[in-house]
């Protein structure tokens, strides 16, 4: 059994979605740091999946997973994700930190 740190692997991955009438599939939320890092105060999190919709769909996304970037803009804030992800683009390019690949190694 080994404990892996995140400072031995970042559970980085990048996912293409492409939306449908619905949109992308998920919610999201912010969530403050406290204390607030040298480069953010905040992060945006995947709040909920919709089942069936793009992002459910893809298997990679998972609720609680940190939103890095989406279409190469860096996510900061809410605000800045909505008009990111309400883009007129079907594709959506989305990076993301995967909370339960996390979880998983740590519990290796």
């Amino acid at each position: 059994v080994r404990e892996m740190q995140l400072s031995e692997k970042y559970n980085i991955q990048e996912v293409t979605l492409t939306k449908n009438a619905n949109g992308l599939g998920f919610s999201f939320l912010m969530c403050e740091l406290d204390p607030p890092t040298r480069d953010f105060g905040s992060l945006v999190r995947i709040k909920q999946l919709f089942p069936g919709q793009p992002a459910q769909q893809s298997g990679r996304i998972q609720e609680g997973d940190v939103l890095l970037a989406v279409n190469g803009q860096s996510v900061k804030e809410p605000e800045s994700c909505l008009i990111y992800v309400n883009c007129l683009d079907r594709r959506v390019w989305i990076a993301l930190f995967t909370v339960g690949l996390s979880i998983q190694n740590m519990q290796m």
